[in-house]
This record gives C-alpha cells, structure tokens and sequence, in this order.
C-alpha cells in the first residue's frame, strides 16, 4: 500500500505547536517513506513522524529533520502498532517568511490475509 500527500506548512509554526497530521494505514511494516519538499525551504522547514507519541523518524522525540530542496528517503521498518494502524506528521516553520508544501509517500508491506495466503497455497499447489 501507497500513500500519498501534500501538506502545506504556514510560516511562524512553531515546534511547541507543530502542524499535524495523521496517516491511517493498515496492518503491516512502514518500509520507507519519502519526503519531498518545494524548492526553497532552506532549513526553514522542519518534519518528524510519530506512533502515539513515540518517534519513528527521527529516533528521538525531540529532534526534528530540516528539509531542504532534495528528497528524503527513510526504511524504518517500523512494526510497533499496539492496535492503532496511524502515523502522524508534524511540520514546523517557525522561521519561514512564506508557505512551503511538501510532498509525502508512505510504504506500506502489507500482511497477508488468511484468504489471501489460501488462495496462493492452492494456486502453487497445482
């Protein structure tokens, strides 16, 4: 599964109050997830995903990754649900002077279904 979105962080978001965003996935492992900014943001912008309140990017709470105008690529594959199949993005610009959009795409391996696995049994079986 594939996700994507475009989010647009205003100027003057601070990391205390950081715009967020939730990505609802399904059962699986978050493989990779790319991160694409517009041209400009010159370390202006800053991005971090989180489990709950647990970091999956970076590793730690409270670091933030500044974006630049090359895309990011990250593998976490990252299993750790506890029930709750979403990922949140929060973005901050608290030095910006304009909007800056960044584009997001999040890999999902998913698990195969009991039906699903069946069904390619009996298919490499004959």
């Amino acid at each position: 599964m594939i996700k994507q979105l475009a989010i647009t962080v205003q100027p003057g978001v601070t990391s205390a109050n950081p715009d967020e965003y939730s990505i609802k996935m399904g059962k699986g492992t978050l493989s990779q997830v790319t991160v694409r900014p517009a041209n400009g943001p010159n370390w202006e912008v800053y991005i971090r995903f989180l489990h709950l309140e647990s970091a999956i990017i970076p590793n730690d709470n409270d670091e933030w990754i500044p974006l630049e105008r090359i895309a990011l690529d990250f593998y976490p594959n990252f299993t750790l649900w506890h029930d709750i199949y979403a990922i949140k993005v929060q973005l901050c610009s608290p030095q910006a002077r304009y909007q800056h959009t960044v584009q997001i795409e999040v890999t999902l391996d998913e698990y195969a279904t009991t039906e699903q696995l069946l069904d390619k049994l009996i298919t490499e079986g004959m």
